[in-house]
């Protein structure tokens, strides 16, 4: 499971290193296939090659009847692009994508459970900070509600 954020940086090769508690959690579970591509709220999404498979075949299961899920199916595979962890734990990150989501050389390497988020430095602290306390404190008990968070 991946969690936490990471400040890191992309080197001029495209190269993003991950962070090391993601690479032990990877070596356990047999992983060095992943697929990047275009996420929501204009970071990348990293899916490892298990959960790849898994959101591949839950998008097939969608209807193909409706024009707005034909468009985010192939947008999402489309930008999709497969790519191996190296020797020195590093993935490949190829420019296109780094150019959509405004990834220049400092990310955040941000852990959501399955997959990995990797946002441009500005855009994961504009973020952040957009959610103040208040904000915060309503969601909680969204999750409260819901059961998800026990009181």
């Amino acid at each position: 499971m991946f969690v936490g954020e990471y400040l890191h940086r992309i080197d001029n090769k495209g190269r993003l290193i991950l962070p090391s508690a993601y690479r032990e959690e990877l070596e356990q579970q047999f992983e060095d296939k992943f697929h990047v591509t275009v996420g929501v709220d204009d970071c990348l999404k990293v899916y490892p090659d298990t959960e790849w498979k898994k959101a591949v075949e839950d998008f097939a299961t969608l209807p193909q009847a409706d024009a707005n899920t034909r468009y985010v199916v192939r947008m999402f595979v489309a930008n999709a692009s497969p790519t191996t962890i190296d020797k020195q734990g590093r993935i490949f990150i190829p420019g296109t994508l780094r150019e959509k989501v405004g990834i220049a050389k400092d990310v955040y390497v941000v852990g959501m459970m399955e997959t990995i988020e990797v946002w441009s430095k500005e855009k994961w602290e504009a973020y952040r900070k957009a959610f103040d306390k208040q904000s915060l404190d309503k969601y909680h008990q969204q999750l409260f509600d819901k059961g998800i968070f026990k009181k």
